[in-house]
């Protein structure tokens, strides 16, 4: 619960100091690379459906082999306090092979402006309890597109509009290899 509440927090780090600072991040294609400035590493893109569905791969300091999920996604459906913590199941479509995962769990946020204006829709965040697998990764380096679409439970579904996104994963291979060598740096920081 910890790791997803650190992820959490982390990538709402990473999108304030990637909109406060255009050196904070490098493209690679439609994939930039950021540092919330200590010890996280996000590489990420855009969905081709809805530009605001992220597909985020996470470093850590110190765990820089692994990677994990960690998805945003929108809705304008209210009362999701009810699933807060909840358990979601995907499948990822990456070239011919299907992933599912049942373990992924969801939290939301309200976007609000500086002036405390709310907007009018949510932030979902789903994220991986565990490090992806060499094999997923491998599918991700390999191919040109990843589908992830939602399959449950339905109390999630009905409040998803949208319930599947396409990501390109051109340039997928530049980044990783950069968010690897930044939290190597990271690492080898005294």
């Amino acid at each position: 619960m910890l790791l997803i509440t650190s992820l959490v927090r982390a990538e709402e780090d990473l999108e304030s100091v990637a909109e406060s600072s255009t050196e904070a991040r490098e493209y690679y294609g439609k994939w930039e690379v950021d540092n919330d400035d200590g010890t996280l590493i996000r590489y990420s893109t855009h969905g081709g459906t809805v530009w605001g569905h992220r597909l985020s791969l996470v470093k850590t300091a110190g765990s820089c082999d692994k990677d994990q999920l960690l998805l945003i996604w929108s809705t304008y459906e209210k009362d999701l306090e009810s699933l807060k913590n909840s358990h979601v199941e995907m499948d990822i479509e990456i070239g011919s092979a299907i992933f599912k995962s049942t373990e992924s769990r969801l939290d939301y946020f309200q976007p609000t402006l500086d002036n405390g204006f709310e907007l009018s829709f949510k932030i979902l965040t789903i994220s991986s309890p565990f490090s992806l697998s060499e094999e997923f990764m491998l599918a991700l380096a390999n191919t040109d597109s990843a589908e992830i679409t939602f399959t449950g439970p339905s109390k999630f579904l009905d409040k998803l509009d949208i319930k599947s996104d396409l990501f390109g994963l051109d340039e997928f291979k530049g980044a990783q290899d950069k968010a690897r060598a930044l939290c190597d740096n990271i690492e080898g920081m005294p």
